[in-house]
């Protein structure tokens, strides 16, 4: 038989986690979500600058690569060569949230645009998943949060862990015929777990 009281205060802590976590966990949830799901959601915006006509011989690297600096005003630091016949040149230049692409066509030999990402829908919704567009501070908000995540894992797994009489089905079973209180501990703790 587990400690009542140690259970107790597990109890609390293990609420006490949950309340503070539970609107942060959610829009964690609900903005990394979304963002699984950037790539399909840039795809149809960029694909009039991404893809290109096959017209005759595809200009020198070189040429390409003079024509991406003057339409990103620096020197690119990095070029994606095209893997299909189809596809504009990527050169980049920056890092991270301050990187701007250019593309190139290289048949025609002229930039068919450029794109940042900083200035995508998504990036706001990786702002707010990563530092909840709150900068620094925010980045520290959501690791005081996983931070509580971990005191509300421990303290589960704790008061939910099978006793010796019930053993390991203890895990996987739901009681229906006990009551509302035990059927929805038990699909908390079940799902939770």
């Amino acid at each position: 038989m587990k400690n009542r009281k140690l259970n107790q205060w597990l109890w609390k802590w293990h609420f006490i986690a949950g309340i503070i976590a539970l609107p942060f966990v959610i829009l964690l949830a609900v903005t990394g979500g979304i963002y699984l799901f950037k790539d399909n959601y840039d795809a149809s915006k960029q694909a009039p600058i991404k893809t290109v006509q096959v017209e005759g011989e595809a200009i020198p690297f070189q040429e390409q690569w003079q024509l991406a600096k003057e339409a990103l005003h620096k020197a690119p630091n990095a070029m994606v060569i095209p893997t299909e016949a189809t596809q504009a040149t990527e050169f980049s230049s920056g890092m991270f949230s301050h990187k701007n692409n250019a593309y190139v066509n290289p048949y025609k030999g002229v930039v068919t645009g450029n794109i940042s990402p900083k200035d995508s829908n998504m990036h706001t919704v990786r702002k707010l998943h990563g530092e909840l567009l709150l900068g620094k501070f925010g980045t520290k908000i959501v690791e005081l949060i996983a931070s509580w995540m971990f005191v509300l894992i421990i303290t589960g797994i704790y008061m939910f862990w099978p006793t010796k009489k019930e053993g390991i089905k203890g895990f996987f079973r739901i009681r229906f015929s006990q009551g509302k209180r035990t059927l929805f501990r038990d699909l908390h703790a079940v799902l939770g777990f």
